[in-house]
């Protein structure tokens, strides 16, 4: 759980973070602004993987009410929704831990996130599903055979539910659908099974010429 902002100051908030943010923290909201335009003709679902505070998660539903004539896309989200999960690659650690004390360990909780889709109007036609990715993943991939997608954000930073993503997730991206790789070649989990999964394929790891990090892949 994280405490929340004061609700009635989110115009000095807005004001504050023009003023103080580095001009690179502008760069990953046209970026997914840009990508999530991409996939409007799209059929499925977007998909989340580590919403952590929540502001990847809502900045993709404003873009889903102010821009995708199909409004009612349907997104799902994967999070612990407490403590951010262990690392077991050495180099995984150390940046886990200088990461964990500049941003603090805690995501936010289901029901704050709830509170706030409530508060935006965004509120419908959300799945939010707790706990290890690890285990909810397949699970709902097995609860859910079916299902189609246009957009999967990997957020995860770690190794092992990167790995569980890419094997249960990328198999249902939909041709011309999204692949948003938050963190590779900038935490080495991540960027290490992205390139075990890729390998020996033709898949092209694109970027934005401004920004070291997101990359993406549209599926072919």
């Amino acid at each position: 759980m994280i405490q929340l902002p004061d609700f009635e100051k989110a115009f000095d908030y807005e004001n504050n973070f023009y003023l103080a943010s580095a001009i690179s923290r502008m760069y990953k909201p046209i970026i997914h602004y840009e990508l999530y335009k991409k996939v409007l003709g799209v059929p499925g679902a977007f998909v989340e993987l580590g919403i952590f505070k929540g502001i990847s998660f809502v900045r993709f539903l404003a873009y889903r009410e102010m821009i995708d004539g199909n409004n009612h896309r349907k997104f799902i989200g994967f999070d612990a929704f407490g403590h951010f999960p262990k690392a077991t690659l050495d180099s995984d650690k150390k940046m886990l831990s200088k990461f964990l004390e500049d941003a603090g360990d805690q995501s936010i909780s289901k029901t704050q996130l709830e509170t706030v889709l409530e508060r935006k109007g965004v509120e419908h036609n959300v799945e939010l599903i707790s706990g290890n990715i690890n285990e909810t993943v397949p699970k709902f991939i097995e609860e859910n055979p079916d299902i189609t997608l246009s957009l999967i954000h990997l957020d995860v930073d770690l190794y092992e539910p990167s790995v569980t993503s890419l094997e249960y997730l990328f198999p249902r991206l939909s041709k011309g659908g999204i692949l948003i790789l938050d963190d590779y070649k900038v935490w080495e989990g991540e960027s290490k099974a992205v390139d075990e999964y890729f390998a020996d394929t033709s898949i092209q790891i694109r970027s934005f010429p401004f920004a070291k990090a997101p990359s993406y892949i549209i599926k072919e």
